[in-house]
Protein backbone atom coordinates (compact mmCIF):
# COMPACT_ATOMS: atom_id res chain seq x y z
CA UNK A 1 0.00 0.00 0.00
CA UNK A 2 1.15 3.70 -1.13
CA UNK A 3 1.65 5.59 1.79
CA UNK A 4 1.29 9.53 1.77
CA UNK A 5 5.10 10.85 1.07
CA UNK A 6 5.63 7.77 -1.80
CA UNK A 7 1.81 9.64 -3.74
CA UNK A 8 3.32 12.01 -6.27
CA UNK A 9 0.91 15.22 -5.08
CA UNK A 10 -0.31 17.41 -8.10
CA UNK A 11 -0.76 20.93 -5.82
CA UNK A 12 1.98 20.75 -3.27
CA UNK A 13 3.99 23.72 -5.31
CA UNK A 14 2.71 26.68 -6.77
CA UNK A 15 2.88 26.46 -11.00
CA UNK A 16 5.99 28.59 -12.33
CA UNK A 17 4.21 30.91 -14.95
CA UNK A 18 4.66 30.64 -18.56
CA UNK A 19 5.83 26.86 -17.98
CA UNK A 20 4.62 23.77 -18.83
CA UNK A 21 6.41 20.95 -16.55
CA UNK A 22 5.98 17.57 -17.69
CA UNK A 23 6.79 14.17 -16.34
CA UNK A 24 7.24 10.82 -18.48
CA UNK A 25 7.51 7.72 -16.89
CA UNK A 26 8.52 4.47 -18.78
CA UNK A 27 10.44 1.83 -17.73
CA UNK A 28 14.09 1.29 -19.61
CA UNK A 29 14.08 0.99 -23.19
CA UNK A 30 10.52 2.77 -24.18
CA UNK A 31 11.90 5.64 -25.59
CA UNK A 32 11.29 8.11 -23.11
CA UNK A 33 14.37 9.97 -24.13
CA UNK A 34 13.41 10.44 -27.50
CA UNK A 35 9.73 11.57 -26.81
CA UNK A 36 10.91 13.97 -24.61
CA UNK A 37 13.78 15.68 -27.21
CA UNK A 38 11.08 15.40 -29.75
CA UNK A 39 8.79 17.28 -27.09
CA UNK A 40 11.85 20.07 -26.98
CA UNK A 41 12.09 20.44 -30.44
CA UNK A 42 8.62 21.93 -30.88
CA UNK A 43 8.60 25.65 -30.91
CA UNK A 44 6.26 27.05 -28.39
CA UNK A 45 5.52 30.34 -27.11
CA UNK A 46 5.79 29.44 -23.56
CA UNK A 47 8.67 27.37 -22.28
CA UNK A 48 8.81 23.09 -21.90
CA UNK A 49 10.12 21.78 -18.27
CA UNK A 50 10.59 17.56 -19.04
CA UNK A 51 11.95 15.33 -16.44
CA UNK A 52 12.11 12.13 -17.11
CA UNK A 53 11.80 8.78 -14.50
CA UNK A 54 12.20 5.17 -14.73
CA UNK A 55 9.43 4.83 -12.32
CA UNK A 56 7.29 5.93 -9.12
CA UNK A 57 8.32 7.17 -6.85
CA UNK A 58 10.29 9.37 -7.81
CA UNK A 59 13.49 9.84 -5.51
CA UNK A 60 12.78 11.76 -2.57
CA UNK A 61 16.55 13.37 -2.47
CA UNK A 62 16.36 17.63 -4.29
CA UNK A 63 12.90 16.91 -3.55
CA UNK A 64 11.99 20.74 -2.21
CA UNK A 65 13.44 21.82 -5.44
CA UNK A 66 11.71 19.86 -7.96
CA UNK A 67 8.91 21.93 -9.60
CA UNK A 68 5.56 21.68 -9.97
CA UNK A 69 4.28 18.51 -12.50
CA UNK A 70 1.23 19.40 -14.96
CA UNK A 71 1.22 16.77 -16.79
CA UNK A 72 2.51 13.04 -16.60
CA UNK A 73 3.14 11.12 -19.44
CA UNK A 74 3.10 7.32 -18.49
CA UNK A 75 4.75 5.48 -21.98
CA UNK A 76 3.76 1.67 -21.84
CA UNK A 77 5.89 -0.64 -24.33
CA UNK A 78 3.04 -3.89 -25.01
CA UNK A 79 6.46 -5.94 -26.23
CA UNK A 80 7.95 -5.47 -22.82
CA UNK A 81 6.29 -7.06 -19.63
CA UNK A 82 8.17 -4.62 -17.31
CA UNK A 83 7.60 -2.09 -18.90
CA UNK A 84 3.30 -2.98 -18.35
CA UNK A 85 4.27 -3.32 -14.46
CA UNK A 86 6.50 -0.10 -14.40
CA UNK A 87 2.76 1.91 -15.41
CA UNK A 88 0.79 -0.49 -13.52
CA UNK A 89 2.68 -0.13 -10.49
CA UNK A 90 3.38 3.81 -10.92
CA UNK A 91 -0.21 4.42 -11.79
CA UNK A 92 -1.22 3.83 -7.80
CA UNK A 93 1.28 6.36 -6.66
CA UNK A 94 -0.10 9.27 -8.02
CA UNK A 95 -2.58 11.84 -7.04
CA UNK A 96 -6.31 11.22 -8.03
CA UNK A 97 -6.22 14.90 -9.25
CA UNK A 98 -3.64 14.10 -12.45
CA UNK A 99 -6.30 12.08 -14.14
CA UNK A 100 -8.24 14.86 -14.28
CA UNK A 101 -6.77 15.98 -17.76
CA UNK A 102 -3.18 16.12 -16.17
CA UNK A 103 -1.99 12.93 -17.56
CA UNK A 104 -2.35 10.42 -20.51
CA UNK A 105 -0.92 6.70 -21.71
CA UNK A 106 1.25 6.61 -24.96
CA UNK A 107 0.95 2.83 -26.03
CA UNK A 108 3.69 1.69 -28.22
CA UNK A 109 4.12 -2.35 -29.86
CA UNK A 110 0.59 -2.14 -30.99
CA UNK A 111 1.47 -3.88 -34.21
CA UNK A 112 4.43 -6.28 -32.74
CA UNK A 113 3.64 -9.84 -33.16
CA UNK A 114 5.58 -10.05 -30.09
CA UNK A 115 3.01 -8.67 -27.59
CA UNK A 116 3.41 -9.25 -23.82
CA UNK A 117 0.00 -8.30 -23.39
CA UNK A 118 -3.43 -7.15 -24.96
CA UNK A 119 -4.81 -4.11 -25.96
CA UNK A 120 -7.80 -5.32 -23.82
CA UNK A 121 -5.88 -5.05 -20.90
CA UNK A 122 -4.00 -1.49 -21.59
CA UNK A 123 -7.29 -0.05 -22.65
CA UNK A 124 -8.90 -1.88 -19.16
CA UNK A 125 -5.77 0.20 -17.11
CA UNK A 126 -6.43 3.58 -19.73
CA UNK A 127 -10.15 3.28 -18.09
CA UNK A 128 -9.88 2.76 -14.74
CA UNK A 129 -7.88 5.73 -14.62
CA UNK A 130 -9.52 7.82 -17.01
CA UNK A 131 -6.51 8.01 -19.57
CA UNK A 132 -6.48 9.39 -22.54
CA UNK A 133 -4.67 6.85 -25.11
CA UNK A 134 -2.00 7.75 -27.43
CA UNK A 135 -0.99 5.02 -29.82
CA UNK A 136 2.41 5.35 -32.00
CA UNK A 137 6.17 4.16 -32.27
CA UNK A 138 8.35 6.81 -30.83
CA UNK A 139 11.17 4.94 -33.15
CA UNK A 140 9.34 5.69 -36.25
CA UNK A 141 10.14 9.54 -36.71
CA UNK A 142 6.69 10.57 -38.39
CA UNK A 143 4.68 8.80 -35.46
CA UNK A 144 7.20 10.28 -32.43
CA UNK A 145 6.62 13.78 -33.96
CA UNK A 146 3.08 13.31 -33.73
CA UNK A 147 2.79 11.83 -30.07
CA UNK A 148 5.31 14.70 -29.26
CA UNK A 149 2.80 17.28 -30.26
CA UNK A 150 -0.13 15.57 -28.82
CA UNK A 151 1.54 15.07 -25.75
CA UNK A 152 2.71 19.05 -25.43
CA UNK A 153 -0.54 20.25 -26.62
CA UNK A 154 -1.90 18.36 -23.39
CA UNK A 155 0.48 19.31 -21.21
CA UNK A 156 0.40 22.98 -22.29
CA UNK A 157 -3.95 22.38 -21.19
CA UNK A 158 -3.03 20.98 -18.56
CA UNK A 159 -0.81 23.87 -17.15
CA UNK A 160 -3.14 26.81 -18.11
CA UNK A 161 -0.97 27.92 -20.92
CA UNK A 162 -3.91 27.72 -23.87
CA UNK A 163 -6.28 30.07 -23.30
CA UNK A 164 -9.79 29.07 -22.62
CA UNK A 165 -9.16 25.48 -22.81
CA UNK A 166 -8.87 23.14 -19.46
CA UNK A 167 -8.57 19.75 -19.36
CA UNK A 168 -11.65 19.35 -17.71
CA UNK A 169 -13.06 20.77 -20.99
CA UNK A 170 -11.02 18.61 -23.22
CA UNK A 171 -12.69 15.53 -20.51
CA UNK A 172 -16.11 16.51 -21.41
CA UNK A 173 -15.27 17.03 -25.23
CA UNK A 174 -14.64 13.32 -25.06
CA UNK A 175 -17.09 11.57 -23.17
CA UNK A 176 -19.86 10.19 -25.06
CA UNK A 177 -23.26 9.79 -23.36
CA UNK A 178 -25.48 6.84 -24.18
CA UNK A 179 -29.34 7.45 -24.47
Amino acid sequence: MATNDSILSAYNLPPLRGTASLLVVGAEGTGKHDLSLAILKIPVQSSVQIRTASALPLPSENEANRPRIDFICFILNMTDRESVQVVEKSLSLVDIRYFLGKACLVVTGVHSPRKMTDLDQVTALADSFNLPLLFGEIKVERERDQLARKVLSLAEIAAGLKGRATPLLLEAASTSFLL
